[in-house]
């Protein structure tokens, strides 16, 4: 899920770009600006972040099975209970 949110997201904000780019390539009365626009993806930086973002990922998802494999499934599941 996180994968294709990632990849959506990506996806997207191209085309956002492209959009927005339109309105920005003219200056208050209307003439293009010198020099134009040029939208440039630096895959490599985008990739570092993703990497960043996959590492952080699996680093939360080995904590938490690891906090979880420390708690007892009784208390667990009784965690929520009232005391009477």
């Amino acid at each position: 899920m996180i994968v294709v949110g990632m990849a959506l997201g990506t996806w997207l904000d191209g085309r956002l770009v492209a959009t927005i780019m339109l309105f920005l390539a003219n200056d208050d009365r209307g003439v293009e600006i010198v020099p134009p626009f040029a939208v440039e993806l630096d895959w490599g930086r985008l990739g570092g972040v993703y990497g960043i973002i996959a590492v952080v990922f699996c680093a939360i998802m080995i904590l938490v099975a690891w906090a979880g494999s420390r708690i007892a499934l009784q208390s667990a599941l009784r965690a929520g209970e009232a005391n009477t």
